[in-house]
């Protein structure tokens, strides 16, 4: 269930740390999420990677970080997860829990990194 837990927190890490980084892209560039209706798409990759080498570094540097550790901590609290299902003197409603944050945030997970090699390439 600590694994679960964990994972939750990376995750909110991951996703505060993106939105942070692409509103400080807005602020420096002077837009707004709707004018990225009218931007194309090389506006907006020369926007990113402009914000990116100068002062985006870290907040990339932390969600990746933060991704790539959710993933092993899954794995870890789902095994954990089970072993303790498995165990017959052990009290299982913290097993349960652990499975329960563990197993959706892995599957979601998972069909992420999976995802670039379904898609076809445009």
């Amino acid at each position: 269930m600590i694994c679960g837990l964990l994972n939750l927190a990376l995750v909110l890490i991951t996703v505060i740390s993106v939105m942070n980084f692409v509103s400080e892209v807005n602020m420096a560039n002077g837009i707004t999420y709707e004018d990225y209706e009218v931007l194309g798409e090389e506006e907006k990759r020369r926007m990113l990677s402009e914000y990116g080498e100068s002062q985006g570094l870290v907040a990339v540097m932390v969600s990746g970080l933060a991704f790539c550790l959710s993933i092993p901590v899954m794995l870890i609290g789902s095994v954990f997860g089970v072993i303790g299902l498995l165990q017959s003197n052990a009290p299982k409603m913290s097993s349960i829990l652990g499975l329960v944050l563990n197993l959706p945030l892995l599957l979601a997970f998972g069909c992420l990194m999976l995802l670039p090699f379904m898609l076809p390439t445009i």
